[in-house]
């Protein structure tokens, strides 16, 4: 269990925020982190801040499942992951590199692990599951592969516009954005240039076909 107490910046006066397990009487369930109150800071505002983190959550998570949890100090671990995100920020990526990297190892070794036992099995379900689960593995090495070569050598992103043309009257350029009715008045300039029609009479016609016959 992670517990919290909070000091004030001067470190004179100490409140705590939850109190925690008697960590003498119980070294292995418990572990203390030190929260530093920022100048006029409510108790509130200070476990807010802290537990709205990313990284507090990921102490948490480690703090249950490393096997490290009974010597881990939340307090200097969060200063590690401080200096990570800082880093991260300037532009800094060895640390993201190097966890790529390590991934990648484990990844090889689940690999090769489930592919060893699905040889030396016998049953054929087992036999299935221990192979689904090699090139699950195997799948996850690929993309870490991928994610650490694009973090490498990131690939530059280019904006290119497009225009297509038609044959005969009509031309669609993507590149330049129609103003609307644009289309409206195009189409009355293309009707102001046509001939105008004539009227017929349907009657005068009918009259002169009869007096041709």
């Amino acid at each position: 269990m992670l517990a919290l107490y909070v000091i004030s910046i001067s470190e004179a006066t100490m409140t705590t925020a939850i109190q925690p397990k008697d960590t003498a009487a119980d070294p292995l369930q418990t572990q203390a982190m030190k929260i530093v109150l920022k100048e006029n800071e409510a108790l509130k505002d200070a476990l807010a801040r802290v537990l709205a983190t990313p990284q507090m959550r990921s102490i948490a998570t480690a703090l249950a499942y490393t096997t490290l949890n009974q010597t881990a100090d939340p307090t200097a671990y969060l200063a590690q992951l401080d200096a990570q995100v800082n880093a991260i920020a300037q532009q800094d990526t060895s640390l993201l590199e190097a966890t790529l990297l390590c991934q990648l190892s484990t990844l090889d070794i689940m690999f090769n692990n489930f592919a060893l036992r699905a040889s030396e099995n016998t049953i054929p379900s087992q036999v299935d599951l221990l192979t689904r689960l090699a090139l699950k593995a195997q799948a996850q090495s690929r993309a870490t592969i991928e994610a650490l070569a694009a973090l490498k050598n990131p690939h530059p992103v280019s904006f290119v516009r497009q225009t297509n043309i038609a044959q005969g009257p009509q031309q669609i350029n993507n590149a330049v954005p129609s103003s609307p009715g644009s289309s409206t008045q195009a189409d009355a300039r293309l009707l102001a240039t046509q001939p105008p029609l004539a009227l017929v009479d349907p009657l005068s016609v009918k009259m002169s076909k009869s007096s041709t016959n």
